[in-house]
């Protein structure tokens, strides 16, 4: 019997090694010894400070440095479940304390949970470190505004606090910054309104700077590149006029007859006491005769003035459109002369060509006289006579010369011109069209 629990023992133990034998080799096959590469594991800089304190310098990895690839061997089921390696870049290990060797080395040292370090390689193993003066510069705050304010209401005004803004760092990258901007949206206001609002920093070709960049930057509004925007908002007024002063005189023996601006009527905003006094001066905003810079003209003239450096305190030009322009005309004529309109209803049409019919585009057309021995205020327009000649004209648009004979004692001062579109008829029973033929 005891024979037999010895054989019986020694079986049950080659038994249990051949089981573990194949638990490793079923094992090893289902969850088999494999290399694994890791891309674009950010690298963490430590101890930048210790460049600063010892050298006065600001140490930065340039963007091919920022991250490395990391090869790994462990188990398949270990390696798929790898979600945390850290690459840390020490600047007390930099390989060559001689600055002047610009960039430095610095090796890289890797981090895999559950993995043993000689089973880890980081590549590269050393990376790149820029090492550079710091350098400071203030910036102004550009606000720019987003959103359109309540239908009555515009933006007066926005201001930030604060309104500028130092920033210090490498100087490589303050070098690249262009402008630093804080955008305030103000989307349905009807009140003034105080508020936190980021900034973005925008490099010379104004492309927002690169959150790799930002990094080495430090501002003196904090961390968090929050500043307080104050939005105040006005009320708007339409049917403001203008009125051009415009007191130089024509040339020697011509006048300045009529002045026009484009557009004729303004819709403004700003604060009460600015449209209380716009009131009391009758809704005109006047521009001064110097806006102009027209000496002595001859002929019409046309110039483009920018208004905004004329408005009132404490008001705002509130238009469509990036213009920011009005368009002030002047009619320029001899003296003893005037400008008078002739209904294009008493203008003749001449060879019109068979199955065309002429439209004006205009009501009248204005005819520029001058007395040479009668009297302008009893001119009458009725008296003139006038026609166009379409010999030749085919379907379109024209622009043509209109023929006027004047009462005796008037002259042309120069020759009119009437807009005219001339079109197929068409058959309004049969909705044929009718052509020439």
């Amino acid at each position: 019997m005891k024979k037999h629990l010895t054989n019986n023992l020694a079986l049950k133990l080659i038994s249990v090694l051949i089981a573990i034998g194949i638990w490793i080799l079923v094992s090893g096959s289902t969850d088999p010894v494999m290399t694994k590469s890791f891309k674009n594991v950010a690298v963490t800089v430590q101890n930048g400070a210790y460049i600063e304190d010892t050298f006065g310098k600001i140490a930065r990895l340039e963007n091919e440095s920022q991250t490395i690839t990391v090869i790994v061997r462990g188990r398949k089921t270990v390696l798929n479940s790898l979600t945390d390696i850290q690459a840390v870049a020490d600047l007390t290990q930099i390989q060559d304390m001689n600055l002047e060797a610009n960039p430095v080395m610095v090796p890289v040292s890797v981090t895999v949970p559950g993995i043993e370090p000689e089973n880890v390689t980081a590549v590269p193993q050393n990376i790149e470190v820029k090492i550079e003066e710091r350098k400071t510069k203030d910036f102004q705050i550009a606000v720019t505004q987003t959103g359109k304010t309540d239908t009555d209401y515009a933006v007066g005004k926005i201001t930030t606090d604060p309104n500028i803004v130092s920033v210090s760092g490498p100087e490589s990258i303050i070098n690249k910054i262009g402008s630093i901007k804080a955008e305030v949206n103000v989307d349905g206001l009807s009140a003034d309104e105080t508020r936190q609002v980021e900034l973005k920093v925008f490099d010379n070709n104004q492309e927002e700077l690169r959150p790799t960049d930002l990094q080495y930057l430090h501002f003196n509004s904090g961390d968090s590149l929050q500043v307080t925007a104050k939005i105040t908002i006005w009320e708007k007024r339409s049917g403001v006029r203008l009125k051009v002063d415009y007191d130089g005189g024509a040339a020697e023996g011509f006048q300045v007859t009529e002045i026009t601006t484009t557009p004729d009527e303004l819709t403004v905003a700003g604060t009460d006491a600015a449209l209380d006094q716009l009131k009391r001066n009758g809704n005109v905003i006047t521009l001064p005769a110097d806006a102009l810079q027209i000496v002595r003209p001859r002929v019409d003239f046309e110039v483009s003035v920018d208004i905004t450096k004329y408005l009132p305190d404490d008001i705002i030009w509130i238009y469509d459109d990036d213009n920011k322009e009005v368009i002030v005309k002047g009619t320029v004529l001899p003296l003893d002369s005037k400008e008078v309109d002739l209904p294009v209803a008493q203008i003749q049409k001449l060879n019109t060509a068979d199955g065309l019919f002429v439209t004006f585009t205009q009501d009248v057309v204005a005819l520029r006289i001058q007395a040479n021995k009668g009297d302008l205020d009893a001119f009458d327009i009725s008296q003139v006579t006038a026609s166009i000649d379409l010999t030749g004209r085919g379907e379109g648009e024209y622009t043509i010369p209109v023929n006027v004979t004047l009462p005796e004692g008037y002259s042309l001062v120069d020759t009119p011109t009437a807009h005219i579109r001339l079109n197929q008829k068409v058959d309004s029973t049969a909705g044929d069209t009718i052509t020439s033929e």
